[in-house]
């Protein structure tokens, strides 16, 4: 297991030195997301980025995200994750989930920014959705993401 973590880790970190060309399309699988909280079950369509190569992608580059939509990232094992906002223009909430989908955190970080965001505890998981939704949803540490 630590063999497969060290890979993963030089994997992410190959990618993530490189950055994408505007432009370059991967081919996402598409999932329900559902977000379960006080406010209640609001449903997401999201994009599954499951390879390093599209966790490295993300939501880079886009310009148009609808209110019901987001990008669901796997990771193969919890662990601490970090993300920024290079190249990114949608204005984002990233939301940080445990292994067993709760929320550990949640940020708003400014587009194009190049300051990470940090997960607290190790996350297997993370949800991206437009920042005033993920405001107006009230989406706090605790709360269930189920897909």
């Amino acid at each position: 297991m630590k063999m497969y973590s060290i890979i993963v880790y030089i994997t992410i970190a190959i990618f993530t030195i490189t950055t994408p060309l505007e432009g370059t399309k991967l081919n996402y699988t598409k999932t329900n997301v559902y977000v379960i909280n006080e406010k209640g079950t609001n449903l997401f369509v999201c994009d599954i980025a499951d390879t390093p190569e599209k966790w490295q992608t993300g939501l880079m580059f886009r310009k148009n995200l609808k209110s019901n939509e987001g990008m669901i990232f796997i990771f193969p094992f919890p662990q601490y994750l970090s993300f920024w906002m290079k190249n990114t223009y949608l204005p984002l909430a990233i939301i940080f989930i445990k292994e067993d989908k709760t929320v550990s955190d949640i940020f708003f970080p400014q587009p194009l920014s190049t300051i990470p965001v940090n997960s607290s505890t190790k996350c297997k998981y993370v949800l991206e959705i437009l920042s005033n939704v993920g405001k107006d949803l009230n989406i706090k540490k605790g709360d269930k993401i189920l897909f």
